[in-house]
């Protein structure tokens, strides 16, 4: 997959961390570049050196003052190399006596590793539930679909399209395929994602089968899902906690709505 474009930053994190305040402005600078040099690694989060378009003496120095920002963790070209000679090459004069040291920052690459997982458990989600729902497996797009702004503004007209004709009232068949299979949106995710709610193609997956199970099939599930994530984010950042289950905000947006969500037409009236 593809490497997200940025990492994540926090200003407060930052000013107040400790190792930061002592470092002289120079270092603050290089330490900065250097992140950003290892988010844009083969390998994110990690450094090899010599690093590319930083003077090598200047890394060097910076990796032996500030030894906890980028931890020793192999080298290339002498997998048995431990930290302390490679502690003692940095500190040598000999040319290229660094070639082949690899340096992590541990935050940097875990955020790494949490990227992978998750695009890994929303792929898995996403198949999961589209053979839940119809019963056979999911077809991958092409590269050229994905990557086609095209195909994606047309995507995203129609699931709003879907949830503006749902909230009117209109029905929607359940014996006519709609025109493009449901996918949880990455934006919402990676909304849900940034305000703590971590399990969150998980639990929608546990909800699309159990419904599955009962014979049950959700018939406008991109407004189930874009409802129930707006409320668990409103929740969890005002009580700190995830907020109400999916079932608890599909039965609200069905109060709201006056649809039946599992069938896309107007719920009948309770008898007074």
């Amino acid at each position: 997959m593809n490497k997200p474009p940025a990492f994540q930053f926090y200003a407060k994190d930052w000013r107040s961390s400790r190792t930061v305040q002592l470092m002289s402005m120079e270092d603050r600078g290089v330490y900065i570049d250097l992140l950003c040099a290892a988010w844009n690694s083969d390998e994110p989060g990690t450094l090899v050196l010599p690093v590319a378009g930083f003077n090598p003496r200047t890394v060097r120095s910076f990796l032996l003052r500030w030894p906890k920002t980028f931890l020793y963790s192999g080298c290339e070209s002498d997998p048995n190399l431990t930290p302390t000679e490679a502690e003692r090459r940095l500190k040598s004069n000999r040319k290229h006596a660094e070639l082949g040291l690899k340096f992590t920052n541990p935050k940097l690459h875990q955020q790494w590793v949490e990227t992978l997982q998750y695009s890994q458990q929303k792929s898995l989600a996403g198949k999961l539930g589209n053979e839940a729902r119809w019963g056979k497996p999911s077809q991958m797009r092409s590269q050229e679909d994905r990557s086609s702004p095209a195909s994606a503004s047309a995507s995203a007209y129609t699931q709003d399209h879907m949830i503006r004709e749902s909230v009117k009232g209109k029905r929607h068949s359940l014996s006519r395929a709609p025109a493009v299979q449901f996918d949880l949106d990455p934006d919402m995710i990676a909304h849900a994602v940034n305000a703590g709610i971590r399990d969150v193609p998980e639990q929608w997956q546990c909800f699309v089968d159990y419904n599955a199970s009962h014979g049950k099939v959700i018939a406008d599930p991109a407004a189930a899902w874009r409802i129930w994530i707006a409320r668990a984010v409103q929740y969890k950042r005002t009580n700190g906690d995830p907020g109400p289950s999916l079932q608890e905000s599909i039965e609200q947006f069905e109060k709201e709505t006056g649809l039946d969500v599992y069938t896309g037409r107007p719920k009948p009236a309770k008898p007074h």
